[in-house]
């Protein structure tokens, strides 16, 4: 049995958008352990939810690989130089 890498967000952070490179729909959601926001494929699936218990929030396990950026087209344009 294999597993998938997941990234934990917060289920009440995640929005709709578009991406500005190849105007593919696209999910936001604020990472847990970072604070900072991701992109997601859409639908971003959570594979598995629990409650934080110090913050009263759900978190979401959603497939690492679903990270908008590594199946981006225009992805280049997005990097820092």
């Amino acid at each position: 049995m294999t597993t998938a890498r997941t990234i934990e967000v917060y289920a009440d952070t995640r929005g709709p958008g578009r991406c500005s490179g190849c105007r593919a729909a696209i999910v936001w959601a604020t990472v847990v352990k970072s604070g900072k926001k991701m992109c997601f494929d859409e639908p971003a699936i959570a594979l598995t939810t629990r409650h934080e218990d110090s913050t009263r929030r759900l978190v979401e396990a959603i497939a690492f690989e679903t990270n908008h950026w590594a199946s981006c087209p225009a992805s280049d344009q997005f990097k820092r130089r």
